[in-house]
């Protein structure tokens, strides 16, 4: 699946330079394309296709779950093509049903992406909490490098 949050009104001109005070969250259909001004894009349990169609749109590469899986810790952070990835284990669930999972972001000049195959309250939290209209300001210079 693959969830989007975008600037609302960010297919406006001129919306990219305005801050933000809400964004909206999209669950993308495989028939659909990933809407220019994306500032996250949340990969939960991606098919194949999910993790080509986010590649060829941001022009890097995405982990597949054998690499998640495969990565050592000091290999968790590093930059490719002009993407910074870090790889980290979250706790997902509470009590006895709780777990450690594998969630790895992708910081790129364009957005950020998460990468996680385990449901965790932290994301439909942040979602939620992204999408209020009491959401803090966001500039899209929040996520492109220095």
């Amino acid at each position: 699946m693959i969830k989007v949050h975008l600037r609302k009104g960010a297919e406006s001109p001129g919306a990219s330079d305005a801050p933000v005070s809400c964004v909206q969250g999209l669950v993308l259909d495989s028939s659909s394309e990933i809407p220019a001004g994306a500032i996250w894009i949340d990969l939960f349990k991606p098919t194949s296709a999910e993790e080509r169609q986010t590649a060829a749109y941001l022009e890097i590469d995405i982990p597949t779950s054998s690499d998640i899986d495969y990565v050592e810790p000091p290999e968790s952070l590093y930059a490719d093509r002009g993407a910074r990835y870090l790889g980290a284990q979250m706790l997902c669930g509470i009590g006895d049903a709780a777990q450690m999972a594998r969630v790895t972001f992708i910081l790129t000049d364009r957005c950020i992406v998460t990468l996680r195959n385990e449901d965790s309250d932290a994301f439909s939290l942040f979602s939620r909490r992204l999408s209020s209209s009491d959401a803090p300001g966001i500039r899209p210079e929040t996520f492109s490098r220095a």
